[in-house]
């Protein structure tokens, strides 16, 4: 651990020591009289991290009675030494923790480092809220008062600067192991609905009586007390993991029933810190023997909720992902484990379907391939069944079934999949299951979703009449059951959450996912469901795999032009992952956010790349956006974007660039600050034969191009993988058949049947990234499709089929293969 004279924030007590008196020998009246010894450097630090010095040397303070071991220092030296921090593009921005963070100034002193982790370890598994009120009853019992007291809103500031530094760490791992040791089943109630909570659900003790075992488990750690009994609920298991991991105090946890199932220390050391869990009933057995003074934590769950936010009282900790579902969905989980031949053909045919989409599939209207964005091979196919199993390896058993149901036609994978829905919605039979609101039957046959023979409508099925029900029933809250997750609900989450991982990257290797967020993932699987009547033309056109694709709740796919692309919407839903937190509402370009101490962003800010396996690439790590040294919470791209770019209004530009036989682009970040926070764009420097001429685009729109665009053109060279670029697949289309020469028709804008065609072949990846750019901002009515392998006669075909008057000039930018 760092010397405590290194540059931190202190106090100076006149003996050139920096030390406090022992608890009751010292008050705040006391302490505002000394002087504070502090470098310009480290109060730039903290100005950085938008944190009060003030309100940091108080938190400081309150922690300086807790006395760290050995164990206790090397745990936290060794998490902040693995604070990582990235760059982007140029280095113009950095992600995660910085060099200069405040967090690495904290950890230059002992009760710096114990405010450090403590505010964390607050922050990884309680809310916000939650956290911010114990702080407040910690200084309470401090007799901070008055004038000396900091504001809610400074504790919440310097909490936030705390966030994220313990989440890659086993903290919160060992906190969620600690509080699910109890035998009893209970959701966290992280989905709670307009219902209210769950029968059996994780309780959140008042934050005045953790405040209370806080300073109980400091005064043994200066061995002031001999021992102590904690009784509560099961996020008495939180104060556990700070005895144990924090404090590395002798801790042993006890069951309602008197068994002893958890202990770090020999039998013949006298116990610390005894931690008993009280029942469901709020009591416990009377055979146990407490040790020490006792603390009663009361739950304070009803009154969050009677308050009106009822979000501040779940509590929750990372799992590994080893786990992560039964975990989570507990012995519900178990049940859909026990249909695995049912749950593998679903997740393969799931698979196969995705394959469809990315392959555009000429079956697939075009508004669902514009949103599907994942187009990495871990998406669709065999390795969408790759990527689920490492994700989520509790679904090994399925791995026989799944390959074999990817691999089916089309056709059989469409009827197999629905029923699988069908098989598993009569296996469980929840409200859910037995709602005609969250299960509508398709309006007739289609050719994407075909009812399966042993599904046709005798007359006798009481769902066949979904699309005529009355207002009441669709409005009706019955129809799910907080005390049960649907099998159904669960298998559509897990399908969802494996899409979305495909082209995930993880910084830290040791960040897992919260089980709040897997939970929340489920409410907003669910809640699509229930919305189920608002998409009925989505669920009528492609069936139920409607549901699995990156819808909002209102079935519409995100907030870009047209309501189309849904890159932003896979930001959001990845973050909250491994947040357990609804990140701020998608209203703006996003390319970067952070949200409690993780930060998830594009990986385009690092490498602009037309890969398909990179276009829609997420890069998760702990900490936040930094620029110029000063953290913020979002980046988005710039709003006047369109005052700098000077871009012709039709494809001329792109036409150039596409076409030069001298190229070079020097790409780099322009970020700015502005009142709402940061914006940025990127910036292509492009020199050639006929001159230099910078490109300017925001990376969030640019991402958004390079990911829906393509796989819009159905053609049997993709769908067969052939490697023939500018041969035609053999297929010859009526308004093709007066074609020339392929090079010609690539030369020159044609114009067939009122619409105007232009085909760019781009010769290397760095042209294509440029000229793309060039052309992000035209009118509606220019529309770009990116293309690999597909032959000119299908990109025709395409433009040819779009039905929309206002899109009259296509512009297909074939890239390198």
């Amino acid at each position: 651990m760092t010397s405590p004279s290194g540059p931190s924030l202190t106090l100076s007590t006149g003996t050139g020591q920096n030390s406090f008196p022992q608890t009751g020998g010292w008050n705040m009246l006391d302490l505002s009289k000394l002087p504070v010894q502090a470098t310009l450097g480290v109060l730039s630090r903290y100005s950085a991290a938008r944190v009060n010095p003030y309100t940091a040397l108080v938190g400081e303070v309150l922690c300086h009675n807790f006395q760290l071991t050995r164990k206790g220092r090397r745990n936290i030296e060794a998490v902040v030494n693995s604070l990582k921090v990235v760059g982007s593009l140029g280095d113009t921005l950095e992600f995660g923790f910085g060099i200069e963070d405040v967090v690495r100034s904290m950890a230059k002193s002992e009760r710096g480092c114990v405010c450090l982790a403590l505010c964390a370890a607050l922050m990884d598994c309680y809310s916000e809220d939650m956290a911010v009120e114990v702080l407040i009853e910690m200084a309470n019992l401090a007799k901070v008062e008055g004038q000396y007291m900091p504001s809610s809103g400074s504790w919440k500031e310097l909490l936030r600067a705390c966030a994220g530094t313990l989440s890659a760490s086993k903290f919160p791992v060992v906190a969620e192991h600690f509080m699910q040791l109890n035998k009893e089943e209970q959701r966290l109630g992280a989905y709670r609905g307009l219902e209210g909570l769950p029968t059996a659900y994780r309780g959140c003790s008042s934050p005045k009586s953790i405040a209370k075992a806080l300073l109980a488990l400091s005064q043994i750690s200066r061995n002031e007390m001999q021992s102590i009994t904690l009784l509560g609920g099961v996020d008495v298991g939180w104060l556990a993991a700070i005895a144990d991991w924090l404090l590395d105090l002798r801790t042993q946890i006890i069951q309602p029933d008197g068994e002893v199932f958890y202990t770090n220390y020999e039998s013949s050391k006298i116990v610390q810190v005894q931690v008993i869990y009280m029942g469901t009933d709020g009591t416990a057995t009377n055979s146990i023997q407490t040790v020490g003074k006792t603390y009663c934590l009361d739950d304070a769950s009803k009154l969050f909720k009677e308050e009106g936010r009822p979000d501040a009282a779940v509590v929750s900790g990372r799992v590994a992902w080893k786990n992560l579902l039964g975990s989570t969905f507990l012995s519900d989980f178990k049940k859909l484990m026990g249909i695995t031949h049912t749950f593998g053909e679903l997740l393969g045919s799931a698979a196969r379907l995705f394959k469809a989409l990315a392959l555009a599939d000429k079956s697939i209207p075009e508004t669902y391939r514009l949103a599907c964005i994942s187009y990495c091979d871990a998406s669709y196919g065999s390795g969408f069944v790759t990527n689920t199993l490492r994700w989520f390896p509790e679904l090994q058993a399925l791995k026989e079934d799944m390959q074999k149901a990817s691999s089916v036609d089309l056709a059989t994978a469409r009827r197999t999949y629905e029923a699988c829905i069908s098989a598993m919605r009569s296996y469980c039979d929840c409200r859910t299951c037995q709602s005609s609101t969250c299960h509508p039957e398709p309006d007739g046959d289609t050719e994407m979703t075909p009812t399966p023979d042993e599904l046709q409508d005798d007359g006798n099925d009481p769902d066949s009449s979904a699309f005529g029900i009355n207002s009441e029933d669709a409005e009706s809250f019955n129809d799910w059951d907080p005390d049960r997750f649907c099998l159904v609900i669960m298998a559509e989450t897990i399908t969802s959450t494996s899409r979305a991982l495909s082209s995930v990257v993880i910084e830290n290797e040791s960040l897992f996912p919260v089980r709040s967020g897997l939970e929340l993932a489920y409410g907003r699987q669910l809640n699509q469901r229930r919305a189920a009547t608002l998409g009925r033309r989505a669920i009528k056109e492609i069936g139920p795999i409607a549901f699995c694709l990156d819808f909002d709740n209102n079935f519409s796919f995100g907030t870009q032009q047209g309501n189309e692309e849904g890159v932003e919407v896979r930001l959001h839903n990845v973050l909250e992952l491994f947040t357990g937190r609804r990140p701020p509402s998608i209203n703006s370009n996003f390319s970067a956010i952070c949200l409690n101490g993780l930060c998830a962003f594009l990986g385009i800010l690092q490498e602009p790349n037309e890969d398909r396996n990179s276009v829609a690439r997420i890069h998760v790590l702990a900490g936040r956006i930094l620029f110029e040294k000063k953290s913020y919470q979002r980046l988005v791209d710039r709003v006047d974007r369109l005052d700098c770019l000077g871009v012709e209004a039709n494809f001329s530009s792109a036409l150039g660039i596409a076409t030069s036989k001298e190229f070079y682009s020097k790409k780099c970040l322009s970020v700015r600050e502005r009142s709402t926070g940061l914006e940025c764009l990127v910036e292509i420097d492009i020199c050639s034969a006929e001159g230099h001429s910078p490109v300017q685009v925001g990376p969030s729109h640019l991402a958004v191009l390079l990911a829906s665009r393509r796989g819009l053109v159905s053609c049997k060279l993709t769908m067969e993988r052939i490697k023939l670029p500018g041969k035609r697949c053999g297929t010859r289309h009526s308004a093709t058949r007066r074609l020339g020469d392929l090079e010609e028709a690539m030369a020159a804008e044609l114009q067939v049947n009122g619409k105007y065609f232009l085909a760019l072949n781009c010769r290397e990846a760095d042209s294509a990234i440029a000229a793309i750019a060039s052309a992000a901002y035209l009118d509606p009515k220019y529309s770009i499709y990116v293309v690999n392998r597909e032959c000119i006669d299908c990109c025709l075909k395409a433009a040819l089929a779009v039905d929309r008057l206002e899109r009259s000039h296509f512009c297909f930018f074939v890239l390198p293969s």
